[in-house]
C-alpha cells in the first residue's frame, strides 16, 4: 500500500512541473513573437521606406513636383498599412536627394495592449532616395 502512494505522489509532483514549465514556455513563446514582429516590422519598414523613397525621387525628377512626388509615396506606403510622414518629406535642391520618414505598426499579440509600451509598436524608418543619372 505504501507503494502505490508513493507512485501516486510523484505523479503529482511531475504534473506540477509540466504545469510550470508549459507556463513559462508559453510566456516566452509570447514573448519572443511580439520581440521578432518588432525586429521583422524594422527591418521591412526600413527597406520600403528607402523603395518608397525611390520611386518618388524618380516622379519629382521627371516632373519637379514635391506635391506629386509625395502623392507617389503614400500611395506605394499605403497598402502595405504605412504612412509617410508629411513634414520630414523634403527634397535638398542641392543634389535631389529625397529624404523621408515612414512609419508602421508591428503586428503584435500584447504589447499593443499595455499603455506604456504601446510606443514601441509603432516602427519608424528613415528612406533615401538619389535620383538616378
Amino acid at each position: 500500500m505504501n507503494a502505490d502512494r508513493e507512485m501516486g505522489d510523484s505523479g503529482s509532483i511531475v504534473l506540477g512541473w509540466l504545469t510550470k514549465l508549459a507556463a513559462t514556455l508559453a510566456l516566452f513563446g509570447l514573448l519572443a513573437f511580439d520581440g521578432l514582429s518588432l525586429v521583422r516590422a524594422s527591418f521591412t519598414a526600413s527597406d520600403h521606406a528607402n523603395s518608397v523613397a525611390s520611386a518618388a525621387v524618380e516622379v519629382y525628377k521627371q516632373t519637379h513636383d514635391l506635391q506629386k512626388a509625395y502623392n507617389a509615396a503614400v500611395d506605394l506606403a499605403t497598402p502595405e498599412g504605412e504612412t509617410v510622414d508629411a513634414k520630414t518629406f523634403t527634397v535638398r535642391a542641392s543634389d535631389g536627394h529625397l529624404l523621408l520618414t515612414l512609419h508602421r505598426e508591428a503586428q503584435t499579440l500584447w504589447l499593443y495592449r499595455i499603455g506604456p509600451l504601446k510606443k514601441y509598436v509603432d516602427v519608424t524608418a528613415h528612406g533615401e532616395g538619389v535620383p538616378s543619372q
